[in-house]
């Protein structure tokens, strides 16, 4: 796993060093685009991390809501979520659903049926 480590508020985390994967964070820890979710956390919130990806989300949560359940169906991005649990000591309840493979794509929705997902 061959990663650049990243310090955010009180948090270290593990990205991947390939250098498109630096933009994704760059909206999460430098432009504050999770903040508001975070912000109507409330303690004893029970939180669904749906595409976890490597867990910044994840671990910034675990801070305030009482449960983060998080699900990641990629191998490589699910290695550096447990890595970065660990690398925190994070002390919470944090579920890791492991990988899975499918032919299909799938969404979690509150409605039963099919959505277009991209435009």
């Amino acid at each position: 796993m061959k990663a650049v480590e990243l310090a955010y508020k009180g948090f270290r985390f593990a990205v991947p060093a390939e250098t498109e994967a630096f933009w994704p964070y760059y909206g999460i820890l430098f432009v504050g685009e999770y903040d508001p979710l975070l912000k109507s956390l409330r303690r004893g919130d029970i939180v669904l991390d749906a595409g976890a990806n490597i867990g910044i989300f994840t671990l910034l949560a675990s801070r305030i809501a009482e449960l983060v359940i998080a699900v990641e169906p990629d191998p490589e991005n699910f290695g550096y979520l447990k890595y970065n649990i660990r690398l925190n000591g994070a002390k919470m309840y944090c579920l890791l659903i492991k990988h899975f493979q499918t032919t299909m794509a799938q969404a979690i929705s509150q409605e039963k049926g099919f959505q277009r997902t991209f435009p």
